[in-house]
């Protein structure tokens, strides 16, 4: 999850937790007028008050103050911690659902959601550059990641940033880009078996977004060490 949606979700957790010391009718903490401020209208605050009224609010904390064993009364107590953990939830929820949103319709990466999308990446679907942190050099990973990336020593990428003192063309004359080093340029023909070994197809989700086709192109590159 990106730095920005991240401290908003850590900031709506903050405002969860904090709701009880800056409630207006709390006399302790009278100093904190700039969180009554920015939480009056808040809404996970009004959804904190519309299932536990303000007086039941304020008496849970002033029980949780008491010792487990002078507590009389641990539903109103057990509520609250109960609705909060469903808060912490729906927050950590509305913010990935409005990372995922950015991420699938921003113009930045467009050619790596290319080929990871729908799938992205988790317990089930692991990333599988990782395997190659530790089992290639860092020559052999920097190629990798600006072929995924379609960042790199490559036409397209010099065309596309005015870089003019770099040419854009590749040895074959035609525009050189990620599918073109891969998949099309006749100077590499010769060595395309290697990739065709793991996708017979040359399909870039299985070329870039698979162990068994990061391998091959390791061993493409390594035939072609020109490409980048």
């Amino acid at each position: 999850m990106p730095l920005e949606q991240r401290y908003d979700t850590l900031q709506d957790n903050y405002i969860v937790r904090l709701h009880r010391n800056v409630d207006p009718e709390n006399p302790v903490n009278a100093e904190s007028t700039w969180w009554r401020k920015h939480m009056e209208h808040n809404e996970l605050v009004q959804r904190l008050y519309e299932v536990l009224p303000k007086e039941e609010i304020f008496q849970d904390r002033i029980r949780r103050r008491k010792p487990p064993w002078k507590k009389e009364d641990m539903e109103c107590e057990s509520k609250a911690w109960k609705v909060k953990s469903e808060l912490k939830k729906k927050i950590y929820q509305r913010h990935h659902t409005i990372w995922e949103t950015q991420y699938r319709t921003s113009a930045k990466g467009e050619f790596y959601r290319s080929y990871t999308l729908p799938r992205l990446y988790n317990a089930d679907h692991k990333n599988p550059l990782r395997y190659f942190l530790n089992e290639c050099s860092k020559n052999e990973l920097s190629k990798l990641v600006q072929l995924r990336t379609a960042k790199g020593a490559f036409g397209m990428f010099f065309k596309r940033f005015k870089i003019n003192n770099r040419p854009h063309q590749c040895e074959c004359g035609e525009e050189e880009d990620v599918k073109h080093l891969l998949c099309e340029c006749p100077v590499t023909e010769n060595h395309r078996q290697i990739l065709r070994d793991a996708s017979a197809m040359l399909d870039l989700k299985v070329l870039l977004d698979s162990k068994k086709g990061l391998k091959a192109v390791l061993a493409f590159l390594a035939k072609a060490p020109q490409l980048l």
